[in-house]
């Protein structure tokens, strides 16, 4: 048995097999790791047998097993990993919102947001992010995705012309911004650029650094990799990137309004977010309603 210190400052005592890397927000809140190639076996079959995880995924545990180890590379807790990375055509795409997360968790991360003047609704959507005193933006528009012929009858471009625009523009500025973390990572939405093609992973870009490598043989006690995943999105960090999105995508004001709820939670636990997600929720509220009344 050894001692190891969780997010509660208190030593514990733990079970040389298994890790529990601290996450910093909420404080109480704890993320299983796994150190070993058997313990991630051990999680991925445990995860293959749950309801909670995606249709495709269930009885899969070679499936499983590979979408925690891709996102122990990113960063990513095992169960974050099986929520946030979908699988699109056999090959593995990271969600929008935790990509956004992920840059917002970057130690030289000044800020990475939407650019609400230099959006327009179903024409095009602009991001801005600041590194380490560099600034830089995306914008994607409609004349962007009708050129690269991304624009098909029914599907998520006529259906869902903004949410498809933000992804867009978001994952382009991370891989620029964010290079060493997100290089070669693309989101679902994004999917119908390759075709049949595999597009290749983040690590056939850039070799991870030590501190982001997972030790697969190390015994489990406080590590870079514990350190490094603490680092890393918390899942208040992941839930305001998200409920943004949603509130951002949402058209009808009785839909918005049940978004509400979920605004104050998360001001609860952090009023920062608290207070960015209202004042999102206020402009897309008066923007749903200014279009109600020109009806």
């Amino acid at each position: 048995m050894k001692e190891i210190v969780l997010s509660t400052g208190k030593p514990q005592a733990v079970n040389s097999t298994t890790a529990l890397a601290p996450f910093p927000q909420p404080a109480t809140s704890m993320a299983i790791v796994p150190t070993t190639i058997d313990e991630t076996a051990l999680i991925a079959a445990r995860f293959a047998k749950s309801a909670l995880v995606p249709t495709e995924m269930r009885g899969k545990e070679g499936d499983v097993f590979f979408t925690i180890m891709y996102g122990l590379e990113l960063g990513l807790p095992p169960a974050s990993s099986m929520r946030a990375i979908s699988i699109v055509k056999g090959k593995p795409f990271l969600d929008a919102a935790t990509s956004h997360a992920l840059c917002l968790r970057h130690p030289e991360c000044e800020y990475f947001r939407r650019v609400p003047d230099k959006c327009e609704r179903g024409k095009q959507a602009t991001f801005e992010a600041k590194r380490a005193g560099y600034v830089d933006s995306v914008t994607f528009t409609m004349d962007d995705a009708k050129a690269a012929g991304l624009i098909k009858d029914g599907g998520g471009w006529t259906k869902y012309p903004d949410r498809m625009l933000e992804a867009r523009a978001r994952m382009a500025l991370a891989r620029i911004m964010f290079p060493e973390k997100l290089a070669g990572v693309y989101c679902p939405e994004e999917a119908s650029d390759f075709g049949d093609a595999v597009p290749p992973p983040a690590s056939a870009f850039e070799r991870p650094a030590a501190s982001d490598v997972i030790d697969v043989g190390a015994e489990a006690e406080p590590n870079d990799s514990a350190k490094n995943l603490a680092n890393e999105p918390s899942p208040i960090d992941v839930a305001a990137a998200e409920l943004t999105e949603r509130i951002r995508n949402t058209d009808d004001l009785r839909e918005l309004s049940k978004l509400a709820g979920e605004c104050k939670e998360i001001k609860e636990q952090s009023a920062d977010y608290g207070e960015t997600l209202l004042k999102v929720y206020k402009e897309q509220r008066d923007f749903l309603a200014k279009a109600e009344q020109a009806q």
